[in-house]
């Protein structure tokens, strides 16, 4: 599981994702690219090796809640998910 898993976390979380809609070209019905020249610039932090584990052992929602403080962006994010309504998760 490891790094992958770590990964895998990562691409699926709510702060990628933004980052992707931030970046990549969009097509018909909201289909984004996801190619090597969109993402190569999404940086992915140092985590110690306790950020790590609980990356890779809790659920998304909880992973969400957590890279969003990683990155400093629970306002920015706020805004994209709730149009500013309503405090993330």
């Amino acid at each position: 599981k490891g790094n992958l898993g770590l990964l895998l976390k990562i691409l699926k979380s709510d702060v990628f994702w933004y980052y992707i809609q931030k970046t990549s070209k969009e097509y018909k019905s909201n289909f984004r690219a996801v190619a090597k020249n969109f993402i190569e610039n999404f940086s992915i932090p140092n985590f110690t090796d306790e950020e790590k584990k609980f990356i890779i052992n809790k659920n998304q929602e909880e992973v969400n809640k957590f890279l969003i403080k990683k990155y400093g962006i629970n306002k920015i994010l706020n805004i994209f998910l709730f149009g500013g309504k309503n405090e993330h998760r």
